[in-house]
């Protein structure tokens, strides 16, 4: 996030669902019909609309780093759609999750102390809701989702949303002004998914 546009990140973002397709079709055999991986590559083409219709794409090394979040992401959903087929909770799931998290993560607790005595309230405040909210409780309906779901890609393919709602809160949270391509773009992601959810199941 440091190294690339907003735009670009979640463009690479929105290439899991596609990975995820690909990894559900070879391992839990589940079958898309073409018109479902039609409208799984037209959602994605509504992203690319969304996000730059004004923007730019850059390419650095954040580019890959981005593509490596992308590919672990797909790895979470694949693990996570197993794990619940042998009886595990979107609880358990979730809390095992953040738990292995903070011990990778572990290597910056003793610079992570110094920053918590030193910070403003309202700054711990924020990293106790992302760590709350964004995080736990959202991997929680995540995992919850993909336990309910007949397929994978039932659940994944609603991470197309997600730069158009990003889009609708900067709106109005922030007062930053939609341009048409988020109109257009987000036309085509809603439309293709309601589409895919209708049709493209069908094996």
């Amino acid at each position: 996030m440091q190294k690339l546009t907003s735009a670009t990140a979640s463009i690479i973002i929105a290439t899991t669902p596609i990975m995820t397709a690909v990894v559900a079709s070879i391992f839990f055999r589940e079958k898309i019909n073409r018109l479902g991986w039609f409208t799984i590559l037209l959602a994605f083409v509504g992203v690319l609309i969304l996000l730059l219709w004004e923007g730019m794409f850059s390419v650095n090394i954040g580019l890959i780093w981005t593509l490596c979040v992308a590919t672990v992401f797909c790895g979470y959903n694949f693990l996570n759609r197993k794990l619940s087929s042998i009886g595990y909770t979107a609880l358990e799931i979730v809390t095992y999750s953040m738990c292995c998290g903070a011990i990778l993560l572990a290597i910056f607790a003793p610079q992570g102390v110094v920053q918590l005595m030193t910070a403003q309230p309202k700054y711990l405040l924020l990293v106790i809701y992302l760590g709350a909210f964004p995080s736990a409780m959202a991997y929680f309906f995540w995992g919850k989702a993909l336990s309910l779901a007949d397929k994978t890609n039932d659940v994944t393919n609603f991470m197309f949303v997600t730069p158009l709602l990003s889009t609708v809160m900067g709106f109005m949270l922030l007062n930053e002004i939609p341009n048409m391509g988020t109109f257009i773009g987000g036309i085509i992601i809603i439309a293709n998914i309601i589409l895919f959810n209708l049709k493209g199941k069908e094996a």
